[in-house]
């Protein structure tokens, strides 16, 4: 799988002299207003990438023709539409963030990677990138880093916090954690200002995948790490990313857990993630292709 991965700088020296100094961050949702999952990343993308002198734009479902589009949420045309194609075409100078589990194998997948066959994919995940690599050449491998999301003083209290939806698996798990004498607040359906609070008094994050095949949610570790919180995560099924994030997120094995008296975890301090990476550096690896 390596040997696939060309290196971002590399592609630097081949496209370099096609791509201007602007970037568009681009928002894809069917839903107005946009669906905020991704807020903070891509609040943060454009705070970075005007640092580093680029002009920048936010754009919600449109391209700037002239400018390289980084986008973000593209499968959501086909997660909730049921579109065979997307409705609006790819600009010229197109990046595709990919968030999207591919591991789950649903069935609108066939049309989503369909859709940016060929084109150029930024992807945090081994196996994601397996699946990808099998439409397009152009499949670079990113890693998130620590960027202050909520870094305000506050008081941590005892309990763990879950956020996001909760289905049946969910909720049989974090009733197991709580038999076992665990505080779990749930969020559901609350974002921004509340949540981030909600995170950041926590002593940890508890991370529990939709379904039994889930990959590790990258996404949602780096938003509670760089939100000043611990993480107790299960490991997923990418074990190769599960161990990149080990020195930073205390990881449970379901079988393990469900037979143990104690489930009290050793916990991670949030520091070692923040004083050890860094999201501008991620970002100045992708200029590599910008």
């Amino acid at each position: 799988m390596s040997s696939k991965r060309e290196n971002l700088r590399e592609l630097l020296n081949m496209s370099h002299s096609i791509l201007g100094k602007k970037i568009c961050i681009v928002e894809i949702s069917p839903t107005r207003p946009p669906m905020p999952t991704f807020g903070e990343y891509i609040k943060a993308l454009l705070d970075i990438y005007s640092r580093l002198g680029y002009e920048v734009e936010y754009c919600f479902n449109r391209f700037d023709q002239k400018a390289t589009n980084i986008i973000i949420g593209w499968h959501r045309f086909f997660m909730m539409s049921n579109l065979k194609e997307s409705p609006i075409k790819l600009p010229p100078i197109a990046i595709i963030f990919n968030l999207e589990q591919l591991s789950y194998h649903r069935n609108w997948h066939k049309y989503y990677l369909a859709s940016i066959k060929n084109e150029i994919i930024i992807d945090y995940s081994n196996i994601n990138h397996q699946i990808l690599s099998q439409f397009s050449n152009r499949v670079y491998y990113f890693k998130f880093g620590y960027y202050p999301i909520f870094d305000m003083p506050i008081q941590k209290e005892n309990k763990f916090l879950f956020f996001g939806k909760v289905n049946e698996r969910r909720k049989m798990l974090i009733q197991f954690f709580a038999n076992k004498g665990l505080t779990i607040q749930v969020i559901e359906n609350d974002f921004g200002h509340f949540r981030d609070i909600n995170i950041r008094n926590s002593r940890a994050v508890l991370n529990v995948a939709r379904e039994n095949h889930g990959i590790l949610e990258a996404y949602r570790l780096w938003h509670s790490l760089s939100c000043g919180t611990s993480v107790f995560s299960e490991r997923g099924m990418d074990l190769e990313l599960a161990n990149q994030w080990s020195k930073y997120v205390s990881f449970f094995d379901i079988n393990d857990s469900l037979t143990t008296d104690n489930p009290n975890p050793v916990l991670i301090d949030p520091n070692e993630y923040k004083k050890s990476t860094s999201l501008i550096e991620e970002i100045k690896s992708l200029m590599a292709i910008l």
